[in-house]
């Protein structure tokens, strides 16, 4: 990320950027799921797991599980993305339409 050495850093600017989304719309975020683009032949996976663990950090002080996640080669650095799961009635969360139609 521009302006910033520390992956760990990028990692928490990322994180805290996704959840203040979702902050913004009236929810709270409960459970999240990481998306990872990265170089791999340019900047050493050491990188990367300092960003994904800024971004866990964040998601813990905020009381938000991260689920699941995933990682892909590009050719620059993405920021790590957090997407919400809306809650249904029992706690767990809806992935579908249907699902949450029945909350």
């Amino acid at each position: 990320m521009a302006g910033q050495a520390d992956p760990y850093d990028w990692g928490r600017i990322a994180a805290v950027n996704a959840l203040s989304d979702v902050y913004a719309m009236g929810g709270a975020p409960v459970v999240a799921v990481n998306l990872l683009g990265w170089p791999r032949d340019v900047l050493p996976f050491e990188l990367a797991a300092e960003v994904l663990r800024g971004g866990l950090d964040v998601c813990g002080e905020a009381g938000c599980h991260l689920a699941a996640g995933t990682a892909s080669t590009t050719p620059n650095p993405s920021t790590v993305s957090l997407s919400p799961a809306p809650p249904t009635r029992t706690g767990c969360c809806a992935t579908t339409p249907a699902a949450r139609a029945s909350r």
